[in-house]
């Protein structure tokens, strides 16, 4: 399939060429295509399938991240597809996702075994937002957690690293 067409035009697949015409939701970090125009979020619901294509720099760096066991934080705007990036990265993993606003600093803290765990932090800019006082604690855990060999840390927020 060859990709025509330019970002915030809805998608349309021609039938008799397999060609896309062009994109339904295109984020920074993957495109979204549906074969009928409808809302990808809707149709994964309903589950038809969609076909995803991938950022092939950003699926680099990630896979790098992940062979070497270095922690990946992954920033972008809202409905920029970091969530769905990640997931499609980890989809024949075995991962573990907390939200960052509804997450303790005891569930930040696994077994110690010999296999490695993966352990993605999703929306992290809700631990500056919020005023909870296990705020502290859960950043410990979250830089204990960083620290571990036996654990891989992908961290997603809307923020650039905060200081």
């Amino acid at each position: 399939m060859h990709c025509i067409g330019k970002k915030g035009k809805n998608s349309k697949i021609n039938r008799q060429t397999n060609r896309l015409d062009s994109v339904q939701t295109q984020g920074t970090f993957g495109i979204i295509l549906t074969t009928d125009g409808k809302n990808g979020r809707n149709m994964r619901e309903a589950g038809e399938s969609l076909i995803y294509i991938k950022p092939k720099h950003a699926w680099k760096r990630l896979k790098a991240a992940d062979e070497e066991n270095v922690t990946a934080y992954i920033y972008g705007i809202s409905g920029s597809g970091k969530t769905e990036f990640i997931t499609r990265y980890l989809s024949r993993k075995k991962y573990l996702v907390f939200q960052a606003g509804q997450v303790t600093a005891k569930d930040l803290k696994p077994a110690e075994s010999g296999r490695r765990k993966i352990i993605v932090i999703d929306n992290l800019q809700e631990l500056a937002q919020d005023e909870n006082c296990d705020n502290e604690d859960v950043k410990k855990a979250i830089t204990a957690l960083i620290r571990r060999d036996d654990v891989w840390v992908i961290l997603c927020s809307r923020g650039e690293v905060p200081p």
